[in-house]
């Protein structure tokens, strides 16, 4: 209970007048009330690529013993679009409980969703008793190169918030926010090997192709380290499609560097052989795992990839 007093100002130190006085009684049942967002396991900001798939999960509980009645959940995911179509793959997101979808067009590069949530949706939104909880689980896709014109999008940021409304105990409406999040779309920046192998004079000759991919965002400082093992000749590359490779005979380690990879071009493949001049029947591995780095020039963040590594036991790859 909150009670005020208001009082006339004395003219002597030891007088106090009364002019009014009024008192509230209020409930904490906004506070005891949450409801929580998080995406691919975050409760705040985080980065994505295209073709990754954004698991998002609503949660809100009942703290207090006061029920909430008519309870309503809207979430708003606004995303990056290309001709009225969003990157966001909204024909293909899952939603066990089929709320609501509505969007609309914020400006040309812009495009909002809300899916909402009532009674009718989820039976238990009617009244939200003690300890009460509800869980909204959704899988949204993020369109790829195939299905998004990436090149001419000219946002890439991803904002997602939720709300929830419900009647209190007064019968008022009460509205409560979620955590807002943030995700960052990186380029679709992407890794492929593959290789073939021939034999001569009982040594097998290894020839790999490491294939760079990106359609989205200019990058910048990409390497790709990976280790050799055993007893091998590395032939230098004829061609290098950009940037220097080296090879140190003494660590065994491989690293192609390129200083960037701009918008226009889509692929970069780098030719390797390698030869095992002989085989060691307790080694199983010829290269270890590639790892890969590049820089986002538009969003200034750090992709970090990594390839298969080469068994000596796996078949060929075409």
């Amino acid at each position: 209970e909150v009670k005020a007093i208001l009082y006339l100002s004395p003219t002597e130190p030891t007088e106090k007048f009364e002019v009014a006085n009024t008192s509230l009684k209020t409930t904490i049942i906004k506070n005891a009330l949450n409801l929580n967002l998080a995406i691919n396991g975050s409760l705040g900001n985080l980065s994505a690529q295209p073709g990754n798939t954004l698991n998002l999960t609503l949660n809100t509980k009942n703290s207090s013993p006061e029920i909430a009645n008519k309870t309503i959940i809207k979430l708003t995911i606004e995303a990056p679009s290309v001709q009225k179509q969003s990157i966001l793959n909204w024909i293909n997101f899952q939603d066990k409980y089929d709320g609501a979808v509505k969007g609309e067009q914020i400006n040309n590069d812009l495009r909002r969703g809300t899916i909402t949530w009532d009674d009718k949706k989820i039976p238990a939104l009617s009244a939200l008793k003690a300890n009460d909880e509800v869980n909204i689980d959704l899988g949204m896709p993020i369109k790829g190169a195939e299905k998004f014109d990436l090149s001419s999008a000219k946002e890439y940021q991803i904002k997602v918030s939720a709300e929830m409304s419900f009647l209190d105990f007064n019968g008022k409406t009460q509205t409560i926010m979620s955590n807002p999040i943030t995700i960052t779309l990186n380029s679709d920046f992407a890794f492929d090997s593959s290789h073939s192998i021939t034999t001569a004079n009982n040594q097998d000759t290894y020839e790999i192709t490491w294939k760079l991919t990106n359609n989205f965002h200019p990058l910048k400082n990409i390497t790709a380290t990976a280790d050799i093992y055993g007893d091998v000749s590395w032939q230098e590359p004829e061609n290098i499609p950009a940037g220097e490779i080296k090879y140190d005979p003494l660590t065994k380690k491989i690293t192609w560097t390129v200083a960037q990879m701009p918008e226009n071009l889509d692929v970069l493949a780098l030719p390797l052989k390698i030869t095992l001049n002989k085989k060691d029947p307790t080694q199983n591995t010829l290269m270890s795992k590639v790892k890969i780095q590049a820089e986002d020039t538009v969003t200034g963040e750090i992709i970090e990839l990594v390839g298969e590594e080469i068994s000596l036991n796996n078949k060929p790859t075409p």
